[in-house]
Parts: C-alpha cells; structure tokens; sequence
C-alpha cells in the first residue's frame, strides 16, 4: 500500500483551480513504492524504483524548483524520508532540473536515474494494460479521503490521483468541499464527495451520468483516456458526508 505523506519542503499546498467563486486546494504527497520493483510513469517518463530503495517519488503539474528555471509543466520528484535529498525531473523531456543529493544518498539516486526513460507510446487498452486502462482491478487496499475511497491506479499508468478541498462564495451540497483530483498531463477530472464529477471545460456531471456520458460532454479528457477515467470513477465509493458537530449553547 502506497504511504502518503504531505510534502514540506517541496509542495505542500497548491492552489489547483479558482473560476466561479471556487478555489481548489490540493495537497500533494509523496508515494512508498511498493514491496517488489515499481515502474512509475509520468507524463513522458518512466522510472524504475527497486524494491529496497528509500527513495520516495511524487508527480506533480509543477514545482517551484523547476518554475525557477523557467519549466512550467508536470515534474516528477524524487526525495527521502528524511528530506534530506530532492531531485526534479521534467517530465516532458526527462531533463534533471533540479539536484540536492546528499554524498550518502548518491549511489541510491544514480540506480533510480539510471532507469529513467523518455517514452512516447500511449499507454494501451488492452487487457494487459495497467489500471485503468486495463480491465483488471488492483488488489490493493482503498483510499478514503473523508467520504470518499477510490482505488489508487497502478503507477505504470500515468494516472496520479491526489486529493484536497474546495472553498465556495455560494451553499453547497454537503460534501462538495473534499474532491479527488484524477489527471495524467493531458486530462483531468475531479470528484467530489457528493458524488459529483467535474470536467476541464464546464461539464458536471453525477458519477452514474459520467460512466454513461457522451464523448461530446468528457471534452476535457482526451479520447484515448475516456475509458480509463470513466473505469477509475466507477469504482469510486461516496458515503454519507462528514457531520459538522454542532456546538451546544452555552448555559447562561
């Protein structure tokens, strides 16, 4: 199971979207590779993680090391879990554009960057392909972010989800503050705890009407990642919205 832990040093809130009175809040975190070797892609690049490394990685639309040299598009970051070394990655081209690596941790970064490769074929969908473009179900455990659990897509697949909350001018459903962000470079969706679905673009949808939606209202999701996302939100999970306690009056 992938250990999530907030990023500090690196990106600990980002603003996501602000249009229409709602800004979206998202925190990104690291991820543990799992117990054996683990290809990540991202974007245009791959890594391999073995199963004994200590490094951790995290896939992100920006950073503010590689902002700082003019880079504006999706990193893929590498770091410890003392914080103590950070590596950045572009993910379009797989340039390092950032490296603090200390002397110890060396070796460890070389045999991770070492695997690195610039790929530029799509992920398939055939059966075989990494969830969700392939049909076949991680066995891993659920996510839960308040009421919301979904199942983490396999790192192989370009997919990262990350999660946040949202902040309205206007009332909103319960639930509709917590949200998932699904995106891979190219598309992106979020989900929210009512059980909504929001698309690049304007669409909102009911997760029901989204597995069912026609390609004219998913135009914020490129059309070779329609499948996958609409096979990632049907195994979305909604609850009941978290309760707000309400406080007693206090006695006279």
């Amino acid at each position: 199971m992938s250990r999530r832990l907030f990023l500090g040093v690196l990106l600990a809130v980002v603003v996501l979207t602000a249009f229409g009175g709602l800004a979206f809040w998202g925190y990104s975190a690291w991820n543990e590779a799992e117990a054996g070797v683990q290809q990540v892609r991202w974007v245009n690049v791959t890594i391999t993680i073995p199963a004994d490394s200590d490094i951790y990685y995290a896939r992100l639309s920006s950073a503010p090391q590689s902002m700082a040299r003019g880079i504006m598009g999706p990193v893929v970051a590498l770091g410890t879990r003392g914080g103590g070394s950070l590596v950045i990655v572009d993910a379009t081209t797989g340039e390092v554009v950032h490296g603090d690596v200390q002397p110890s941790e060396r070796a460890a970064f070389d045999a991770v960057l070492a695997t690195l490769e610039v790929v530029e074929t799509e992920v398939g969908g055939e059966p075989g392909a990494p969830w969700p473009y392939g049909s076949t179900l991680p066995n891993t455990p659920r996510q839960h972010f308040e009421n919301i659990s979904y199942v983490d897509p396999d790192p192989a697949s370009g997919v990262s989800v990350q999660v946040g909350m949202g902040d309205f001018i206007e009332p909103q459903p319960p639930g509709a503050n917590q949200f998932v962000r699904v995106f891979n470079g190219r598309s992106q969706m979020h989900i929210n705890g009512a059980g909504w679905v929001s698309i690049t673009g304007g669409a909102e949808l009911t997760l029901p009407e989204f597995l069912q939606a026609d390609a004219s209202l998913l135009q914020g999701i490129h059309p070779d990642d329609r499948a996958a996302f609409q096979r990632f939100a049907e195994a979305v999970e909604v609850g009941p919205p978290p309760t707000i306690p309400v406080a007693e009056d206090a006695a006279p």
